[in-house]
């Protein structure tokens, strides 16, 4: 599938990542990278806020 797009435009954009990054901060979360692969890959952590607790 990605050959597809090859050359029309590049693979992996990073528009993803920055969606996901203004959603997590929108919900008082923090997005962090973790670490880089050999391959090019990188492993990020999200972290949420707890929710409140609906009983009290």
């Amino acid at each position: 599938m990605h050959a597809r797009y090859r050359d029309s435009r590049p693979v992996g954009s990073g528009l993803g990542l920055a969606i996901v990054h203004r959603l997590v901060r929108r919900l008082a979360g923090d997005i962090s990278v973790a670490g880089t692969s050999p391959e090019g890959g990188a492993s990020f952590t999200i972290t949420l806020p707890s929710a409140p607790d609906a009983s009290a």
